[in-house]
């Protein structure tokens, strides 16, 4: 996909932004938009790690939810 917005998850679950798209998540902070789509191109061996202890057959999207499940539940 040609000009999305690009994230990387850190060691800890924590959503990097690495440059691409900030245009347009500062717009949507301002417009009050609290969604918008983004590719995980990058993940943290360490994150990873720690996922596969909880869990048993691990993919992209249990550990997206994962981290949205940790970020609900500390705001």
């Amino acid at each position: 996909m040609k000009n999305e917005i690009n994230v990387a998850i850190g060691r800890n679950g924590e959503i990097i932004h690495n440059c691409s798209g900030t245009h347009r998540i500062v717009l949507a902070y301002l417009l009050g938009i609290d969604k918008v789509p983004a590719i995980v191109n990058i993940w943290h061996k360490k994150y990873i790690d720690k996922i596969k202890k909880d869990k048993k057959n691990i993919t992209p999207k249990t550990a997206i939810e994962t981290i949205l499940d940790e970020y609900k539940k500390s705001n």
